[in-house]
């Protein structure tokens, strides 16, 4: 980067220092700022010892600071932490959210409000997606608020800005900047070699994935993939380098689908370049993504790519499948085969990732991103408009698909919901459809009228709910066509989202409000297109239940569900016991 315009001095906020992308990426970001003439100060809420990853290695050229040693609970910590930081907010012109969501997001947004001074966030993934599977409810109602009244929402790919506006962020403040990576440093390093430790042992092609062992991150997907390739007679050998919360239920499914001596899980890698550069192909399974720098890093390297189509970095980063292929996600035969015909034939895929270097090193080169993020910062902090033709674009499209869901809300969803439930305008089910969607449209009437609207709703839901046992929250998504089949004992999460076409029944409960196996984090589920839930399902944390799926009656599904499937809870057991004796009734 040249050196601009002096003056700006800037504050970027991490929830921590743990090595992973999107902290990399912020240190990347003060160095170079620092380097233009913007002091940059680097501030991490919790600075404790982070194991297996480790905090990632800060250069001697960036200043930074942690707020507290993690020691103290959040609820305890919080409010003392933005009094004591609220000096470092007021000596920066402006405040840089290092993420979309979580506690780094809620930390920028408080200080900067404290000090009076712009905000700005860097989304980095699906904030729709990633503010409901970080951190507790609370946090992401305060991360959306946030959202909302940023001066300036930096996406790293333009996929992000339907979801951004989509949370309520102003288009004037939207701005698109293509991530960058560090080009030269990454082809050096992958020019190492590779740690024998980490390399599986075992004869074939070597297929790899980087990521934090995440639902986000779909390896269980490629898990399932991966074993199907196997049936169809092609060896080869999976290397997934990641450490996360899933880890368990990985090698569980490991174990399950027989793959212990194919499917490698060694955890984190401190180095994982070398392996990656080694690599006979790179697989990206992720369920959301917003840039993916696992993926530019192997265009850089030359390895050839197979990356699910997700919202919203893969498909720029490959040029729409000319630089590596896509495929749907969460769909395991689409990925098999794309895992089986490369290791049939690798020559397509090969050379795809031969035009996907060299674009690679042209265009995603770190200091063009510095500097252009750099100067959406600047403009925030003298309050310029951002707003972007493509960004323009989006947000007529999205209030084109709001005006016709309100539409659609009033009378044509109703009736249709009327229709769905074989027109008995008198169903508990069909009764608690109509005031769902009465509130889902009151709360986009004007403001004067908002308010009435809402008791008006509240009053009903209220009645539905204690009459009818039906708990349907008005934040709940709710698809067409869904059939709530009888009533009494339906209770559904706040962020439960249904698709089209579904149907359930009665003792049915979506999600847990205090959380199930990990407390504090998301735990609504998706239900997607035509699921169906019988008498008693529950359906408990962040699982997707694919299309067409059935889930039996007092089945507790707790993982998500592939595409028609059908789940059924234990078989009833038979257990013979000997007569019990006939009491003697005779006369003593």
């Amino acid at each position: 980067m040249t050196p601009g315009p002096r003056g700006t001095r800037v504050l970027i906020v991490e929830p921590s220092l743990r090595d992973n992308g999107a902290v990399r990426s912020n240190v990347r970001l003060a160095q170079r700022w620092t380097a233009a003439g913007c002091p940059t100060l680097l501030l991490a809420f919790d600075g404790s010892p982070v194991l297996p990853e480790g905090h990632v290695e800060i250069p001697d050229d960036v200043a930074w600071t942690v707020a507290t040693t993690g020691e103290a609970p959040l609820r305890r910590s919080l409010l003392p932490v933005l009094r004591r930081l609220l000096p470092a907010a007021r000596s920066a012109d402006v405040v840089v959210a290092g993420r979309e969501m979580g506690l780094g997001l809620v930390l920028a947004w408080g200080l900067a409000r404290l000090a009076r001074v712009p905000l700005v966030v860097m989304v980095r993934s699906s904030p729709t997606r990633s503010l409901g599977s970080h951190g507790p409810t609370w946090m992401g109602a305060v991360g959306r608020r946030a959202l909302r009244g940023a001066d300036a929402l930096v996406c790293i790919s333009g996929g992000l800005v339907p979801d951004v506006l989509a949370t309520g962020a102003r288009a004037r403040g939207v701005a698109v900047v293509l991530g960058g990576v560090e080009v030269d440093a990454v082809r050096a390093a992958a020019r190492e070699e590779a740690d024998p430790s980490l390399l599986p042992a075992g004869e074939g092609p070597l297929v790899v994935a980087l990521g934090r062992l995440s639902r986000q991150k779909g390896f269980d997907v490629l898990l399932r993939a991966h074993r199907a390739v196997l049936d169809r007679g092609l060896p080869h050998r999976l290397l997934v380098l990641g450490e996360g919360e899933q880890r368990e239920e990985l090698e569980a499914l490991v174990d399950e689908l027989g793959v212990r001596s194919t499917a490698s899980l060694p955890g984190f890698a401190a180095s994982p370049l070398p392996v990656l550069a080694a690599a006979d192909l790179y697989v990206l399974s992720s369920r959301w993504e917003g840039f993916s720098q696992t993926v530019a890093e192997s265009l850089l390297v030359g390895t050839p790519v197979v990356s699910t189509d997700c919202v919203s970095g893969p498909r720029e980063l490959l040029r729409d499948g000319a630089h590596g292929r896509l495929v749907p996600v969460e769909d395991v035969d689409a990925l098999a085969d794309a895992v089986a015909d490369h290791l049939r034939d690798p020559e397509p895929l090969r050379r795809a990732a031969a035009a996907g270097a060299a674009w690679a090193r042209r265009e995603l080169d770190v200091d063009r991103a510095a500097e252009q993020t750099l100067d959406v910062v600047r403009r925030a902090a003298r309050g310029e408009p951002l707003a972007s033709e493509l960004v323009e674009t989006a947000a007529e499209e999205a209030a084109q698909e709001s005006a016709v869901s309100s539409a659609l809300s009033l009378r044509e969803l109703v009736a249709e919901d009327l229709r769905t439930n074989h027109g008995h305008r008198f169903a508990p089910g069909f009764h608690a459809l109509a005031v769902h969607r009465f509130g889902r449209w009151a709360r986009s009437a004007p403001r004067p009228a908002r308010g009435v609207l809402s008791v008006v709703h509240k009053s009903l839901q209220l009645v539905v709910r204690n009459v009818y046992g039906i708990e349907l929250p008005v934040t709940v998504e709710v698809g067409r066509r869904v059939v709530i089949a009888h009533q009494n004992g339906l209770v559904l999460h706040p962020e439960v989202v249904l698709g089209d076409d579904v149907v359930l029944r009665h003792n049915v409960t979506l999600g847990a409000r205090d959380g199930y196996a990990h407390p504090g984090s998301r735990v609504a589920p998706v239900l997607e297109r035509g699921v169906e839930l019988a008498v008693g399902a529950i359906v408990v944390g962040p699982v997707t239940i694919g299309a067409w799926a059935k889930i039996g009656p007092n089945a507790v599904v707790t993982r998500d569900v592939p595409a028609g499937a059908v789940v059924t809870a234990g078989e009833p057991t038979v257990r013979e016991r000997a007569p019990r004796a006939r009491p003697r009734t005779g006369r003593p």
